[in-house]
């Protein structure tokens, strides 16, 4: 029997081996998972969404299994990381700051910080460089958001709270957001397999889809 578009199943497991070696990668095996699982659901007549969300979880749930996990390069993970802009972003303000006359506060300020922000992207440094040798990605949910507010009026910023499994336990991370509206319902979420709580969730240019 067709599937609710006409395709048979044979039809979608071959469209879909195309859309999985395109968008997350040429491994054999992985590709026959994630194309299985997106041609049974859509074969059912779940959708395009629900089709393309079984590939990627079948995808990443095999690429766990047997250690041939896609993840982002080093300098892929560091420029998108904006917690790493911040050290030039002090410099900027202390060197704009020593031609201003009279001196600025600011740049005091900036000057003072400058030694705590040198240590924090040290540290995103190598958090990078850690998830990008040795990390793996699966698929994640929002199970949480908390909205808090900054003193002196600011905008509020939103923690959102996300599951994901790793050999049968589930694990969370947390991700802060600034606009209500850009909290995602799913994501992708890179982490260590030998401490799972050692991950961050990847922006959206980094997804597979989008590399």
């Amino acid at each position: 029997m067709p599937a609710p578009g006409g395709e048979s199943r044979e039809e979608l497991y071959t469209n879909w081996v195309a859309w999985t070696t395109t968008n997350l990668g040429g491994n054999r095996t992985l590709v026959e998972a994630a194309a299985n699982a997106a041609a049974d659901t859509a074969f059912r007549g779940d959708g395009l969404e629900a089709a393309t969300n079984a590939a990627r979880e079948a995808w990443f749930a095999n690429a766990q299994a047997n250690g041939s996990s896609w993840r982002p390069s080093f300098w892929k993970l560091l420029l998108s990381n904006p917690f790493v802009w911040a050290l030039p972003a002090l410099l900027l303000v202390i060197v704009v700051s020593a031609f201003q006359r009279p001196s600025s506060g600011v740049g005091l300020f900036a000057l003072a910080l400058l030694p705590i922000a040198l240590i924090f992207v040290i540290w995103q440094v190598g958090s990078d460089a850690l998830l990008s040798l040795g990390g793996t990605v699966a698929p994640g949910s929002l199970v949480n958001v908390t909205k808090s507010y900054a003193p002196r009026g600011s905008p509020p910023s939103y923690l959102a709270d996300y599951a994901f499994a790793f050999q049968g336990r589930q694990c969370t991370t947390s991700h802060m957001y600034y606009m209500e509206d850009s909290v995602r319902q799913d994501v992708l979420i890179l982490f260590y397999p030998r401490f799972p709580g050692f991950a961050k969730v990847l922006p959206e240019l980094l997804n597979p889809e989008s590399t």
